[in-house]
């Protein structure tokens, strides 16, 4: 009788060890399948960040590309450099995103530019085929005019941010930027300045990439 019990306690012990093995294997299984998913989760978010940000300028045009949009477009955009100049003579600042006018700092809430002036801007601008999240900025210290046409990188620990697009000097862009033959060429991680490239044998008129910190 007591050989039965005896082998029945050793069995038992042996089913009950068998069942603690399958139970731990379950639980290791089970932590290694959500960490999995977490670690997918978050380089797909890192992934999404970096392709959004584009810290490297992978999506940055092609200089012939927006010489090309200059030139059969020369026409509004000297217009809107013409009126851009006119309008920051009455303390007025054209600054846009998107083609939507911005309302600006706090300190310049009083400057907009007129609703009437707005819509000739939009006309103008309507007929031009410019990307998504274009931003357009007249500065009234430098009397330059600055389409970005892309960007990217900003807020991030990589790369460097950037904005590459079309710029308008009044005079003197050799004290604001470095004159070189291809944007193309110039590295995401160059060094924090603005690069510039002349269209064509204008003196005004330039290609512009800036690197930022």
């Amino acid at each position: 009788m007591q050989s039965i019990t005896g082998d029945n306690s050793a069995h038992n012990s042996e089913v009950s060890n068998h069942d603690m093995k399958s139970i731990v294997k379950g639980i290791i299984k089970t932590v290694l399948w959500i960490v999995a998913i977490i670690v997918n989760l978050i380089l797909a978010l890192i992934s999404c960040i970096i392709l959004i940000q584009d810290p490297f300028a992978w999506r940055a045009p092609k200089d012939k590309t927006i010489i090309a949009l200059f030139q059969e477009h020369r026409e509004a955009f000297e217009k809107i450099q013409q009126m851009a100049m006119e309008d920051m003579q009455q303390d007025h600042y054209l600054n846009m995103y998107n083609l939507d006018f911005q309302k600006g700092n706090e300190f310049r809430k009083e400057n907009l530019i007129p609703e009437s002036r707005q819509q000739e801007y939009k006309k103008l601008l309507s007929g031009i085929p410019l990307p998504c999240r274009t931003s357009i900025y007249a500065d009234v210290y430098g009397q330059t005019l600055r389409i970005t046409l892309a960007g990217g990188g900003f807020l991030l620990a990589i790369g460097s941010g950037w904005g590459k697009g079309i710029e308008f000097y009044s005079n003197k862009p050799k004290d604001l930027g470095v004159i070189v033959s291809s944007l193309d060429k110039i590295p995401s991680n160059a060094e924090p300045r603005i690069y510039l490239r002349p269209i064509g044998t204008s003196t005004n008129w330039f290609l512009y990439y800036q690197v930022d910190d």
